[in-house]
């Protein structure tokens, strides 16, 4: 598999988090040293908690 800087695969497994209502495991991925995928796990929480 080839590198990929947009971390395609960590959108789609939080955005699998948000549709699952995984909001512990979202919270620990906002924990994480990858920026990229800190911010999209923050805004999908955000995304969360607006629908609730």
């Amino acid at each position: 598999m080839e590198f990929d800087e947009n971390r395609a695969l960590a959108r789609k497994a939080v955005r699998a988090l948000g549709a699952l209502r995984a909001d512990e495991a979202l919270r620990r991925v906002v924990e994480t040293e990858d920026a990229v995928v800190r911010e999209f796990a923050v805004k999908e929480l955000a995304r969360r908690k607006a629908q609730d």
